[in-house]
């Protein structure tokens, strides 16, 4: 199937009922490398064992922990130690993890960050590796084509749906599934209306500098709460309750894609991260870039566009007058609820892997009431 991406602006219109029902987990273009003929795969998740608290092992852990809930097959990853996981990271620097017995009869669901091939062991020597790539940049391209080469991939899943259509083209036998990234809503308090939040305007991480320089003098002068990394790296909330109260007390949360805070990295993959799910969990104003992927995701801009004509003086209006963008923000954490959660997405996932010949261990009586679509059956590996 192919995807389209759409030009959108700042307007808040009721989605359409076509893009609700969409699935949330698409193939991209290109051909889709099929199962061996006549049996089933069954396929495992390989579970990190990562340092509690990094925010990569957060989205790991929660995509994980949503899938043992919905009944997908586990193992864990024998690299707990640091001997081992020295022993994996320098096997990947070689181009010493490979796939050297095809496709078996077992599959192993892997994720990875930054393109590192390090999670694969040592489960790649023996087993199918079904990838599922988190910041895969543009910068990391090239490491991540010699990856797919060198496991000889079937089916690999991507967070952002750049890098997915970019793949799927470049590999014509390789099916590349998009996974949108998403979150555990109920981590976040919502429930405080924006009128009686206390902190006016958040850049929360990694921040886009021309915006920054916009809007900063501007708000100290008009006594605003404005906070953000001073200087940059230098983290807000060091600990992850003092995050979460944070965003509860927050009017505006300032919400630029990497595309355009650090394109030397992203390159042109303009994709939904964590930071969007969070202020619309949280129940604050967003305010900045929306990715095309997050629009056509929810069916309408859950983002407010900047006024460069005066950034700040637009800040200033919406503090002053929250009771305008309350129902926006309702608006935004149901639409969070309804196509956010991980719960939802695992289902989807196991969906779409059911349909390439997977067995997960997943009751797919959900997904398919969702709408999970059929895809084309894969034809081979990369080589």
């Amino acid at each position: 199937m192919r995807t389209k991406s759409t030009t959108h602006g700042g307007d808040c219109a009721p989605p359409s009922k076509a893009k609700i029902n969409r699935p949330l987990i698409q193939p991209m273009e290109g051909g889709a490398p099929s199962p061996p003929p006549g049996r089933t795969r069954l396929l495992q998740l390989v579970r990190p064992r990562q340092t509690a608290g990094s925010e990569v092992y957060r989205h790991f852990d929660w995509f994980a922990n949503n899938w043992c809930a919905a009944g997908g097959r586990f193992v864990w990853s024998p690299c707990g130690s640091t001997a081992l996981r020295r022993t994996a990271a320098a096997l990947a620097r070689l181009g010493l993890l490979r796939n050297l017995s095809g496709a078996g009869s077992t599959a192993c669901l892997v994720p990875t960050a930054w393109c590192s091939e390090s999670p694969f062991f040592p489960f790649c020597y023996n087993h199918e590796i079904v990838p599922v790539h988190w910041d895969c940049w543009q910068s990391r391209f090239s490491r991540c084509e010699r990856a797919l080469r060198r496991q000889r991939t079937r089916v690999a899943v991507f967070t952002a749906r750049d890098a997915a259509r970019h793949f799927g083209a470049r590999f014509p036998e390789l099916q590349a599934l998009w996974m949108p990234e998403a979150i555990e809503a109920g981590e976040y308090a919502h429930q405080t209306p924006l009128s009686r939040r206390g902190l006016h305007v958040l850049e929360l991480g990694r921040r886009f500098g021309r915006y920054h320089d916009r809007i900063t003098a501007a708000l100290g002068q008009a006594g605003l709460v404005h906070k953000y990394e001073t200087p940059p790296g230098n983290i807000i909330f060091p600990a992850r309750r003092a995050l979460l109260a944070g965003l509860a007390d927050t009017v505006v949360m300032i919400c630029f894609s990497q595309s355009i805070t650090h394109a030397e990295i992203a390159g042109p993959v303009d994709t939904l991260t964590q930071r969007y799910w969070e202020g619309m969990a949280a129940g604050c104003v967003l305010v900045g870039h929306a990715p095309a992927e997050l629009v056509d995701l929810l069916g309408y801009a859950p983002v407010i566009p900047v006024d460069w004509n005066d950034p700040a003086g637009q800040l200033g209006d919406i503090v002053r007058h929250p009771d305008r963008w309350q129902a926006l923000v309702e608006r935004n954490r149901q639409a969070v609820l309804e196509r956010g959660l991980w719960s939802v997405r695992v289902r989807e996932l196991a969906g779409q892997l059911h349909a390439l010949g997977y067995d997960t261990g997943i009751d797919l009586c959900e997904a398919k009431q969702s709408g999970t679509q059929e895809t084309r059956k894969p034809t081979g590996p990369i080589s």
